[in-house]
């Protein structure tokens, strides 16, 4: 084999090494957000725990997120074949994380009677968004009152069950 040749594999390799070993630039990376909610008030507050990747590492002064992002399904369904509708609402500005699992907490301002799929994102001063997440949206309230009823209501027909039984 020529020296040439073997110039050129070995500059192919590291190419594609250093390619594949930074974290991209163009396309969105995940932030995975987990989201649950809370009544506080009387107004529902989203609790939005993001994870960074670990190419990410813990956010520095020179890399880190600014501003996260919530989106809300349209209450009405699409119809079939049609992609879902979004509300999203502005971006929020936070304070530079130190670590690389953090919470922020969203409040609507009012209390959401109805299930809506809702996700989050993350926006870092050198990468740019991260994807939606979860990809399925997360179910605001997590907890309706209606819950509450039906867990009530079978607690009193299995306490009148057994006290019948006796």
């Amino acid at each position: 084999m020529n020296h040439k040749k073997l110039a050129l594999i070995v500059a192919v390799t590291l190419l594609a090494a250093l390619f594949f070993s930074c974290p991209p630039n163009v396309y969105a990376w995940d932030a995975s957000p987990q989201i649950t909610s809370d009544v506080e008030s009387d107004h529902t507050v989203l609790i939005i725990q993001f994870t960074l990747p670990s190419y990410f590492g813990l956010p520095t002064p020179s890399h880190y997120p600014f501003q996260y992002q919530i989106r809300i399904l349209e209450p009405d369904p699409p119809l079939p074949g049609n992609q879902p509708q979004y509300l999203e609402y502005p971006p929020v500005s936070i304070q530079q994380p130190t670590t690389a699992l953090f919470t922020v907490r969203y409040n609507f301002s009012a209390y959401i009677r109805y299930w809506y799929g809702v996700q989050a994102r993350l926006h870092d001063n050198q990468v740019g968004w991260s994807e939606w997440g979860p990809s399925q949206g997360a179910i605001v309230p997590e907890f309706p009152y209606t819950a509450t009823l039906v867990l009530a209501t079978t607690l009193l027909a299995s306490a009148y069950l057994l006290k019948r039984r006796r």
